[in-house]
């Protein structure tokens, strides 16, 4: 018969290899638990490192893509300019020879109202006032450089990291004098056209009215509002004539000049012998206008 000290020993043996094994396990999942937790780490790592790689790719690419951007604006001659928050000038970027209100370093540290005209700077705040990031602001004004007069266009961006903003100034003088000759041109024509003694008509080439002068109006009885639109010849034309006046009609549109004498009939229904010259002007390159000029003989 064994003693009661044999079990007590083989109990404590049991439990103390159990504690052994339980340990043993413990250290084993503690072991692969920290091995893949290693394995995490390092993985966010590689992810971070590659991150940062393809982030600094990214930030060279749009600075050579900014830098390219600032180059062809400076090539073709505008003016950058670069202001802090307090709207002060940091930097200039300009092809010499670009038409300057001051030198360079006359802007470099000043605020916008300590370098230009009132006028112009009350531009500049307004636009300031508007401008958020992404949302540009433009506008257009002129300075008196040298004893000549600019016209400019300002474009206002402000960055959204940093709160800069950088205007890109365009000289549009040229752009601006032949807006006004255009202008100039288009008042002389309406008035020759207008007060012309002349009767005279432009259509398209399908005979549909487009405009009519005073004098056209007071030969024929027609209001501008009423022929707008019609078939000059139908409208015109005694009904047994207008045949020949298509093909009057058709010969100019054929670029060719006409000089033609032709009877014509007033809105009242009376008739009354005309004078007809007829060209073409050519708009565009599928665009003519017929231009008519009928006098009474």
């Amino acid at each position: 018969m064994l003693s009661s000290s044999h079990y007590e020993n083989r109990s404590f043996k049991n439990y103390f290899f159990g504690v052994k094994k339980m340990n043993t396990k413990s250290k084993e999942n503690g072991d692969t638990e920290l091995g893949s937790l290693r394995k995490r780490v390092n993985s966010l790592s590689n992810l971070l490192k590659t991150q940062e790689k393809e982030f600094e790719s990214t930030r060279r690419q749009i600075d050579a893509t900014e830098n390219l951007y600032i180059d062809l604006c400076v090539e073709i001659g505008d003016i950058l300019f670069y202001l802090d928050e307090d709207n002060r000038f940091l930097d200039i970027q300009a092809k010499p020879g670009v038409p300057l209100f001051q030198q360079p370093q006359e802007f470099i540290g000043k605020k916008i109202e300590d370098v230009i005209p009132s006028d112009v700077a009350e531009k500049y705040f307004s636009a300031l006032e508007k401008l958020t990031p992404g949302n540009p602001q433009t506008f257009q004004y002129s300075l008196s450089i040298n004893g000549n007069l600019y016209s400019f266009m300002a474009t206002l961006n402000r960055s959204a990291i940093d709160n800069k903003t950088v205007a890109k100034i365009r000289n549009i003088t040229r752009y601006k004098n032949v807006e006004k000759e255009l202008q100039r041109e288009t008042t002389l024509f309406e008035i020759l056209f207008n007060n012309s003694p002349e009767s005279i008509v432009l259509t398209e080439k399908d005979g549909s009215v487009l405009r009519v002068n005073k004098e056209f109006e007071n030969m024929f009885g027609f209001n501008r509002n009423e022929v707008r639109g019609e078939n000059i010849d139908r409208l015109i034309a005694p009904e047994e004539l207008l045949s020949e006046a298509q093909q009057i009609t058709s010969q100019i549109v054929q670029n060719k000049k006409i000089h033609e004498e032709a009877k014509r009939r007033r809105k009242d229904g009376s008739t009354l012998f005309v004078s007809i010259l007829g060209a073409t002007v050519d708009i565009e390159e599928e665009n003519k206008i017929v231009f008519c000029i009928y006098r009474d003989i």
